[in-house]
């Protein structure tokens, strides 16, 4: 896993590196020497990763947005 890709997952899921670390297991600082390419993420943390993507996206798509949730946009010309 590249900084690059960290991020992008990261910024993707609206998340902080505090929220990511929280959500993962893992300190902000580790996050951050990953993204500032200092560190090489163990397999471990890509592991816990992975799983907390699909299990976010999984979650995503068994509970999707109701109709009640949506603010009709109403357009006045």
């Amino acid at each position: 896993m590249t900084p690059t890709i960290l991020r992008h997952i990261r910024e993707n899921f609206g998340l902080t590196r505090a929220e990511l670390a929280a959500e993962i297991g893992y300190k902000p600082e580790y996050i951050r020497h990953i993204e500032m390419g200092r560190k090489t993420p163990s397999k471990r943390f890509e592991m816990l990763l992975s799983g907390w993507v699909e299990r976010t996206e999984r979650e995503a798509t068994i509970h999707p947005i109701e109709k009640k949730d949506v603010v009709p946009l109403v357009i006045v010309p």
